[in-house]
């Protein structure tokens, strides 16, 4: 299916996809990589401080003791402001909150397991379904200072805003080098695409295939060769035919170009030597009639390609180009050659045969004068003795067949003889 599209258009909007699809693309592995490093600091942060936090004599009180863990709520807000982080809740081995950031969450069961705190153990993990939002939280055991078993849990998280991940990444002087490069991007797509609609006049490339097939198919099918030369004398464009006739590669043939064909010398010098008209020249043993015409200067026709050309600033074909057709005439001068000569033998047989005839006039009017040794005379002058009789009779009957066919009479004859004599040898009168 041929699109609507030019080759520069297409140009142009591939250009602005390719630089919009790299500019996201840029953008998103900045976004991705930002918030994998902003997740790893902040990891690293909480957990940092909720470990030392979990050690405070107040703190470890509180997993135990209710009024301790009621004085702790007083201080909690105290104690995220030195910790730099966004919530921090304390619980019992069950997961029972007994101080919160939120304080209508205490005696509120925690939502998640706590049981790796309990068994020792520490981690952090990334929530987005708390009431913090995304944030990244630490989870610490809280020990008994008497006995130093586990006797509650610590967590303290950092919530992650989105606007400080995009910060992070510099998406604002992404998007702001985006905007400058597709500004330039527009700009050389538009010259880029305003020279190829320039030099294809507009055209698409299904259109440029289906032009180029059609001039190759039309010179192929003239059945002569075709060569268009540069005012120079370089070849710019040839068939198959010329191909053939002249030896050269041909086109498409890996390797070949036309700034490597060359024509033959005799070809060249005959083209200067006739510089219009048809004259000609022998190549490589076989006659060609050359037909030699150079391209003038003329106005462009209305709606044409010249006329496109010439509103696009394209030039044309430069004055004194030249278009070569060679037809190739070595059969036909050779069918001429054996015609002519069938023609000399006709003629050369014609005039023997009406000698002949002559001859034979000449006997039988001597045979109606009574002279038949002068007849005798006349038929065996140029014959040998031992010559049969029969010869002379059917020569005679021939000749006359002859022309009766040139009257367009037909004549039919037959000679039979029971014992065929040569004629009796002239005697001196």
């Amino acid at each position: 299916m041929r699109h609507p599209w030019s080759i520069a258009r297409r140009t142009a909007a591939t250009l602005l996809l390719l630089l919009s699809a790299i500019a996201l693309l840029s953008g998103w592995a900045a976004y991705l990589q930002a918030r994998q490093t902003a997740l790893d600091v902040e990891k690293r942060h909480v957990l940092g401080v909720a470990s030392p936090v979990a050690q405070e004599d107040q703190v470890q009180r509180a997993a135990v003791s209710p009024a301790a863990a009621r004085d702790l709520q007083r201080r909690i807000p105290e104690i995220m402001g030195q910790a730099r982080v966004s919530w921090m809740t304390v619980m019992d081995p069950t997961g029972m909150r007994v101080a919160s950031w939120h304080p209508e969450q205490v005696g509120v069961p925690y939502p998640l397991p706590v049981d790796r705190a309990v068994a020792g153990g520490s981690w952090t993990e990334v929530s987005t379904t708390g009431a913090a939002g995304r944030s990244v939280r630490a989870v610490v055991p809280v020990r008994d200072p008497a006995t130093g078993t586990v006797a509650g849990v610590l967590t303290m998280g950092v919530q992650v805003s989105e606007l400080d991940i995009v910060a992070a990444a510099q998406l604002p002087r992404l998007a702001l080098t985006f905007a400058l490069t597709a500004a330039v991007g527009a700009v050389v797509a538009y010259a880029v695409g305003r020279y190829l609609h320039r030099v294809t006049l507009g055209r698409g490339p299904e259109d440029l295939a289906e032009a180029f097939l059609l001039s190759e198919a039309a010179m192929d099918s003239m059945g002569a060769g075709v060569l268009v030369l540069s005012p120079d004398g370089r070849v710019r464009q040839h068939d198959a035919a010329a191909d053939r006739l002249l030896g050269m590669p041909p086109r498409g043939e890996a390797g070949s170009s036309t700034e490597a064909v060359h024509l033959p010398a005799a070809l060249a010098d005959a083209l200067d030597r006739h510089p219009r008209g048809e004259f000609t020249v022998e190549l490589d043993g076989r006659l060609a009639v050359v037909q030699q015409r150079r391209i003038e200067r003329r106005a462009p026709r209305r709606g044409g390609a010249l006329a496109v050309a010439a509103r696009e600033g394209v030039a044309p074909a430069p004055v004194g180009t030249r278009v070569v057709v060679l037809h190739d005439r070595t059969d036909l001068q050779r069918l001429s050659d054996d015609l002519a000569l069938s023609h000399t033998l006709t003629a050369a047989l014609r005039a023997q045969t009406h000698e002949h005839a002559n001859q034979l006039h000449t006997a039988l009017a001597l045979v109606d004068a009574g002279r038949l040794e002068a007849a005798r005379g006349v038929l065996t002058r140029h014959r040998r003795p031992d010559e049969d009789a029969v010869d002379v009779v059917t020569a005679l009957l021939e000749a006359k067949q002859a022309q009766a066919a040139e009257r367009g009479v037909a004549l039919d004859h037959a000679v039979r003889l029971d014992a065929p004599s040569p004629l009796p040898a002239p005697t001196a009168s």
